[in-house]
Formats: structure tokens, C-alpha cells, sequence
């Protein structure tokens, strides 16, 4: 991976996929609106990826992920927190 690209948020797509794999699911399966936490989202693993994303650049919360529980939520979140 390359410097740009570990440091840059995650397009939809990326975004879709990477929670997708979390919850073994398919990506086409999140469409949006679906809570995460009640599709089986841990709580470790919500804090693996904070943790990731805040190496890479990208400030968010825990607790704004927490708060934000859909994919729609967590997009809006990462949008909003690229420093």
C-alpha cells in the first residue's frame, strides 16, 4: 500500500467492504440504513479500525462510531474526520 493511500479515508466502496468483511457479509448487503451494531459489529473491532484509521490520518471518534451505529453514520463520520 502505498503512503497516499494509507493515508486517505476510505472511499463508499472501501468503506462498504471493510465493515462488510468485519461482519462477514457481502457489501452489497449494507445498503445504508442497517444499525451495524445490531448486525453483530463488536465492539473490538470498532476500536481495531479507530485505531487503524487514526494511523492513517483520519480522526474519529469510539464514541462518534458508537453514537452513529449505521453505515450511512459511519461514512458521515469518516467524511467529516480527515485532518
Amino acid at each position: 500500500m502505498s503512503t497516499e493511500e494509507s493515508t486517505r479515508t476510505p472511499t463508499r466502496e472501501e468503506l462498504r467492504a471493510i465493515i462488510g468483511e468485519a461482519l462477514h457479509l457481502s457489501p452489497d448487503d449494507l445498503t445504508g440504513p442497517e444499525n451495524l451494531i445490531e448486525l453483530g459489529m463488536e465492539s473490538i473491532v470498532m476500536m481495531r479500525l479507530v485505531n487503524k484509521w487514526g494511523r492513517a490520518g483520519i480522526s474519529v471518534r469510539y464514541s462518534d462510531l458508537l453514537d452513529n451505529p449505521t453505515f450511512d453514520g459511519w461514512w458521515d463520520c469518516l467524511s467529516r474526520a480527515r485532518r
